[in-house]
């Protein structure tokens, strides 16, 4: 392994344009890394997500239910707007599980869709959100049973014998909706409103891809979803916008990797070779007094007159030395010789 200060005095020795060169590849491909980071972050970049979220491939995640609507026949679509701005075909099946929010806006497209004979898988921990589509809907308690049995003779539960859960959640009694699966609780129910019809799970881990295997829960699934109908999962409700990579970042995180990648390119220039002579060691000093005193004497004999040229010089260094020797304006001749010589000129 190299020294660190040998590949520093390497790259120092570099011309410019091969440093420029692989500074700004270098820059490339991190800009490329980290949209790719935030491409995954935000849906665009592969199947893992959230809990409960068709795109996940985690164990609590329901991808793998996803595939088996459509293996066996059902068209499943991930939807990425909210549920007021999606048009939901009554024909086909929602699943709304463990969702991040509910607006009463949502609520209320859920409630329409149902009504005109729409079908919805709804649940997941603490589903306080329920009673605002379906009233009367049954309360949530975590209390919870790792092994459930059909209650009510219905279609959902026609090749059901039994299910198994994670044991995390089960409804209280009382509500409007039937009891569908449970022991000494209730894991799910099913309720009519108005010409669709909701299943209600109070534990949705009976479809994650950790049970989905399990028992008779894909059974169960494709039941509850409905043979053959067209099922959407609303995964604008875990995070997923219609956007993924930049778009889909909040304005102030756009900000920031402007600024970030600003910084970048400025740490690169700051790092490449400047235009123009090197700066100095030292600071450079004007030209010795003799250098110039030579250039003037230069000058001055190409005049030709040299004591017409010299006689301000001279009457100017007279001058001087009068006033260094005390003497008086008329003083001249040996009176000057004289101060001279006393003051070592």
């Amino acid at each position: 392994m190299r020294h660190p200060r040998r590949l520093g005095a390497r790259w120092r020795s570099l011309s410019a344009p091969v440093r420029w060169a692989g500074g700004l590849v270098a820059g490339l491909v991190a800009v490329r890394l980290l949209l790719a980071a935030m491409g995954y972050a935000t849906g665009g970049g592969g199947p893992e997500g959230p809990p409960l979220s068709s795109y996940a491939t985690t164990p609590g995640g329901l991808a793998a239910y996803a595939e088996l609507l459509r293996d066996e026949g059902s068209p499943v679509t991930r939807l990425r707007s909210s549920l007021d701005e999606a048009r939901l075909d009554p024909g086909a099946t929602v699943v709304l599980l463990g969702p991040d929010r509910v607006g009463e806006a949502e609520a209320g497209a859920l409630r329409e869709f149902l009504a005109t004979g729409g079908r919805l898988i709804a649940g997941g921990p603490g589903p306080g959100w329920l009673r605002r589509v379906i009233p009367g809907a049954p309360g949530w308690s975590p209390a919870g049973m790792p092994d459930a049995v059909p209650l009510a003779p219905v279609g959902e539960v026609d090749e059901v014998r039994r299910v198994r859960t994670d044991g995390r959640g089960s409804w209280t009694a009382g509500g409007v909706a039937l009891p569908l699966l449970g022991g000494e609780g209730t894991v799910a129910s099913v309720a009519s409103v108005g010409l669709g019809r909701a299943v209600l799970l109070a534990d949705a881990s009976m479809l994650t891809n950790r049970r989905l295997g399990d028992a008779d829960n894909a059974a169960f699934g494709l039941a509850a979803a409905g043979q053959g109908r067209p099922v959407l999962f609303a995964e604008e409700a875990h995070g997923y916008g219609a956007a993924t990579g930049l778009g889909a970042l909040p304005t102030r995180w756009r900000f920031a990797l402007g600024g970030l990648v600003a910084a970048t390119l400025v740490g690169m220039w700051a790092m490449g070779r400047r235009l123009g002579p090197p700066e100095g060691a030292g600071r450079e000093l004007g030209r010795p007094r003799h250098a110039y005193a030579d250039a003037q004497g230069i000058n001055l004999s190409r005049t030709r007159s040299p004591e017409e040229a010299i006689a301000p010089l001279k009457a100017a260094a007279q001058a001087r030395l009068r006033t260094r020797a005390g003497l008086g304006p008329s003083a001249g001749g040996e009176a000057l010789r004289s101060a001279a010589e006393r003051l070592g000129l």
